[in-house]
């Protein structure tokens, strides 16, 4: 495998010349590194569906604002 394909399907290079040892190493550190940005972009993930979660409650606030209580009943009530 070259070092595009490798890099392609392993997110690094692994070199031809190295010991099973040296691979198996370097094969530990990727999967870290790979559960480290995993977690992070979760968090990052879970923060932004957050913020589009506020964001669409308070755009629907603003609208109810302008409504009467009676046209929100009627809005609440009506039948898809």
């Amino acid at each position: 495998m070259n070092r595009k394909e490798s890099t392609a399907t392993f997110g690094t290079w692994f070199s031809k010349g190295s010991s099973n040892i040296e691979l198996l190493e370097r094969c530990n550190k990727q999967i870290e590194m790979c559960q480290k940005w995993l977690a992070n972009i979760n968090e990052l993930k879970m923060e932004i569906e957050t913020e589009i979660k506020n964001q669409r409650k308070d755009e629907l606030k603003e609208i109810l604002k302008t409504m009467t209580r009676e046209e929100i009943d009627l809005l609440i009530n009506e039948e898809a």
